[in-house]
């Protein structure tokens, strides 16, 4: 069977975030049994369901007819070994339920702890009754589908994505703030620079042997991002996005630089202001621009922290000696780096670089037409890969907002986790540490256990593999004493009842 067209590819991840899913295809060709087919990621046809024989832990196709369109969703294939033929019904394109076939299995009311079920509302009838019940979440089961979606979502096909499908929950980058505080500051210096520039530069005024400053032009700001791009392998892009009729002689002004590749040292500079009519691509439509300019566009000043100055200039044109400026101290407001703005992390796939980002936004200010009122006059940015970002999945108070927090594979009893740094976005950054009154059972050069070792080990297991889980434990202190001591009693015994009878 030849391979279709990349239209007609799976595109879309199994599970995103514990919610279900589903894509309309029209045109898809029908197989020998009358159903759509639908081929997976590795081009590979798939045409019917066989919830008999399907893995535990494969995810299932499924597809019903809708207004003439064929949808193609997911199901686990423990739900569908419970429920046998299940189909989807969409009662709206924008609603997936699931419903028995005319001869049900034995149906459960929620998913069993491991199953992958559908996210929302699960409709699944049982006899002479119906009723609608929340499925049941578990954050193995979001760590997973976080994962896979990551993975599957790729330049390539990133374009065949309702924009939905490119952003994941706010809370999967916990520790944002840690990591990429470097990278923060970079853009809150920026946001310094213009904000103490546009309050305390007048270039009305006049000096007896000097030049007043000039506004900031173009060039001056390009060079600014670029800049930032080019001093940290980090920042993917930076940019600076005015206000409406803010920036001097300009309507809209957008600076922007961006490097070319990951790691190429080329680079590419822009004004996006150009961008402003298309509704997809303006920044003042952007989440990141509309969150800050909400929070900061009313009576800033009460809210922001005042900076001070004490600038000296050269006291005759040869430098011999320095004296005041004119203004002494000069002060400005501007904000701290836990008023900018973090974006959940999603995926671009407009830049040069194609890949999961966070996005840091934080404003800056200027004074009025008048130069009586402090006011909003837009944002400075930059965007980091989320890849870069380490993932924590111990244990944490149920306030800490980490999407993948108690997901670690520790024995609670006899041990605990310990975050390693370094690991980023990769499951199994952690080790395992013996509590106290337990001791690491092994000669090994470490007296812990590695959580990517754990990971493995737990996935053969549920895979029904050979596996050595169970025995990645911490043992009571002494155990190994208690054992050798009994071995050399029943010994004993056994060598005193042989001498009785010899």
């Amino acid at each position: 069977m030849s391979t279709p067209p990349d239209e007609y590819r799976y595109p879309f991840d199994p599970v995103q975030s514990n919610r279900s899913q589903f894509h309309n295809f029209e045109g898809v060709p029908l197989g020998p049994d009358g159903r759509p087919i639908v081929y997976d990621e590795n081009g590979q046809p798939v045409v019917s369901v066989n919830a008999e024989s399907a893995p535990p832990y494969d995810i299932l196709p499924t597809w019903r007819a809708f207004n003439g369109r064929v949808y193609h969703g997911l199901i686990s294939a423990e739900t569908a070994q419970r429920s046998k033929n299940v189909q989807l019904k969409l009662d709206h394109p924008s609603t997936m339920r699931m419903e028995r076939a005319i001869e049900p299995g034995p149906a459960q009311e929620t998913c069993p702890k491991g199953d992958s079920c559908l996210g929302g509302d699960i409709d699944i009838t049982k006899p002479g009754k119906s009723r609608t019940k929340r499925a049941t979440t578990f954050t193995n089961n979001v760590l997973l589908g976080t994962l896979r979606q990551m993975r599957f979502i790729t330049p390539d096909n990133c374009h065949l994505f309702p924009n939905g499908s490119l952003v994941l929950h706010g809370d999967v980058a916990y520790g944002k703030e840690t990591t990429f505080q470097n990278q923060a500051e970079t853009a809150l210096r920026l946001a310094h620079f213009i904000s103490a520039f546009n309050q305390l530069v007048d270039p009305r005024e006049v000096f007896f042997e000097r030049l007043a400053d000039q506004p900031l032009n173009e060039a001056q700001l390009l060079a600014e991002v670029l800049a930032n791009v080019m001093g940290d392998m980090r920042i993917l892009n930076s940019g600076i996005f005015y206000e409406t009729n803010k920036f001097p002689n300009r309507t809209h002004f957008g600076p922007f630089a961006q490097r070319t590749a990951r790691y190429a040292k080329a680079y590419f500079a822009e004004d996006r202001a150009g961008l402003v009519n298309d509704r997809n691509a303006s920044y003042l439509r952007q989440p990141w621009y509309r969150m800050v300019k909400e929070r900061w566009s009313a009576s800033p000043a009460s809210r922001l922290t005042k900076f001070a100055t004490r600038m000296r200039v050269r006291g005759d044109k040869m430098g011999t000696y320095s004296m005041k400026y004119d203004h002494f101290p000069m002060q400005y407001h501007a904000p701290v780096v836990t008023d900018g703005y973090w974006t959940a992390p999603y995926y671009n796939c407009d830049g040069h670089i194609k890949e999961w980002v966070l996005t840091y936004a934080v404003p800056f200010f200027g004074l009025d037409s008048l130069s009586e009122e402090l006011e909003f006059q837009g944002v400075v940015t930059v965007t980091v890969p989320l890849p870069e970002l380490d993932l924590n999945q111990c244990p944490a108070d149920i306030s800490v907002a980490n999407a993948f927090k108690n997901s670690d594979r520790c024995d609670p009893r006899s041990s605990y986790c310990v975050p390693i740094l370094g690991r980023r976005f990769e499951i199994g950054g952690y080790k395992c540490e013996c509590k106290p009154g337990y001791e690491y059972p092994y000669n090994d050069p470490v007296n812990y256990f590695d959580g990517q070792i754990l990971e493995s080990e737990w996935e053969k297991m549920v895979l029904g593999r050979l596996s050595k889980f169970s025995a990645l434990k911490c043992r009571l202190v002494g155990a190994a004493l208690r054992i050798y001591l009994g071995f050399f009693m029943r010994l004993f015994l056994v060598l005193s009842i042989a001498s009785i009878f010899l």
